[in-house]
């Protein structure tokens, strides 16, 4: 079993960081925020800019330019000069730390969702959803692209398996380390803070009274972790209130007609994440846990369920949105995959061709985003011919008037 955890996390992380190893992906608009903003921030403007984000992120980015900084940096070069030098003629290396950044947080991710699957439904399930986590379409789409959905992710997934030790283990110290979690999430990107339905439903599940002093303090924990990663929220609320407000219009508004998000992300974010075949595992793990008599199950469709509903109410219908869903998809098909098996008691062969039919499609999706994110630039290649054909009409134009060639006449 440990030679099969390994190749399935090696496979995951080859997917993931393969797209860095062999040439930068295709720059996306987003990756603008992670590139400058942690400069300005290392350079001593630790304000925002805007707030359609939280800040947390950037500041660890900021914390990473800062070490680049002192190791790369030349002796008879300031810190300060260095990174002004960054900003303004290098930026592509700052872009490349984020990424990195990114895709680490992916792979963390990939433990997580296997732990997690294993501690709900046994060892072999916490296998098979590292297996379907590795080959997630959309993790591996996002991962080395620098930006804020998979860092939140590996912070929600973490608050939803902290939220689900609670069941079991409610003392103090889990629920502050559950909000802890929590907080940071939502101080990664908003939409984290989805995260501490879990933690209520884990209290709920469990016959605690809304009394109980634990989770108020979990409640009053998230908050002030969350200000901590983001402290200009209260510092500069006029900005805040202004910013966050533009992001709640363009979140109804959204940016073209694709339907309820509800429908949208059912029938295409996870759809394509895992596949049909995922996507009915899915239906089915989601059954499993709601119905259930123990309350990890509860917490874990809480954690997802909640999140739905919640970003499904806007027609801003990105599939990177939806990444948290994907990965909490993997443990609930996980869960339902281990419910198939002892229910039907199939030979480790049947079951083993069966996972191959579910896991095939995504792994193959997953292959030909990879190629496709090596592959150069497109625009750089158009940039790049037609500078080509300005040399060559150039070198033609100097040498005809150097021969003083006339033009042709009839």
């Amino acid at each position: 079993m440990k030679g099969a955890l390994w190749l399935l996390l090696l496979a995951g992380v080859a997917l993931r960081v393969a797209p860095l190893l062999a040439g930068a992906p295709v720059p996306h608009p987003d990756e603008f925020n992670a590139t400058f903003w942690p400069l300005l921030v290392a350079l001593g403007d630790p304000t925002p800019e805007v707030f359609y984000y939280p800040y947390f992120h950037t500041y660890l980015l900021a914390l990473l330019q800062l070490l680049r900084g002192l190791l790369v940096a030349s002796a008879d070069t300031s810190l300060n000069a260095w990174l002004g030098v960054q900003y303004f003629w290098h930026p592509e290396a700052a872009l490349l730390t984020a990424r990195w950044a990114n895709a680490l947080c992916g792979c963390v991710t990939l433990l997580l969702v296997g732990g997690l699957a294993c501690r709900l439904y046994g060892p072999r399930a916490g296998l098979i959803g590292l297996g379907l986590a590795a080959v997630s379409v959309l993790a591996v789409r996002q991962s080395p692209v620098a930006g804020l959905d998979v860092p939140m992710t590996m912070w929600y997934v973490a608050a939803v398996w902290g939220a689900v030790r609670l069941v079991r283990s409610p003392g103090a110290k889990d629920y502050v380390w559950a909000a802890v979690l929590s907080g940071l999430a939502a101080s990664t990107k908003y939409h984290g803070a989805l995260a501490s339905l879990a933690i209520v439903a884990a209290h709920l599940s469990s016959r605690r009274p809304l009394s109980d002093r634990r989770l108020w303090i979990a409640g009053a924990v998230t908050i002030a972790v969350f200000l901590a990663g983001s402290p200009y929220t209260v510092l500069t609320p006029g900005a805040f209130l202004e910013g966050f407000g533009g992001l709640v219009t363009h979140a109804r508004t959204g940016l073209s007609d694709l339907g309820p998000g509800w429908v949208h992300h059912v029938l295409f974010s996870l759809r394509v994440n895992l596949g049909w075949p995922g996507l009915a595992l899915l239906v089915v793990g989601l059954a499993l846990a709601m119905r259930g008599s123990d309350g990890r199950g509860w917490v874990l469709g809480a954690g997802f369920l909640g999140y739905y509903l919640v970003v499904g109410v806007s027609p801003l219908v990105f599939a990177r949105y939806a990444l948290p869903m994907a990965m909490l998809q993997c443990v609930l098909a996980a869960g339902a995959c281990e419910w198939i098996a002892r229910r039907a008691a199939a030979p480790p062969l049947a079951l083993a061709a069966g996972l191959a039919c579910v896991a095939l499609p995504p792994a193959y999706a997953s292959l030909r985003i990879v190629d496709i994110l090596r592959t150069p630039d497109t625009r750089r290649l158009a940039v790049d011919w037609i500078e080509s054909g300005s040399r060559q009409a150039g070198a033609y134009a100097t040498s005809a008037a150097s021969r003083r060639i006339r033009p042709w006449r009839r």
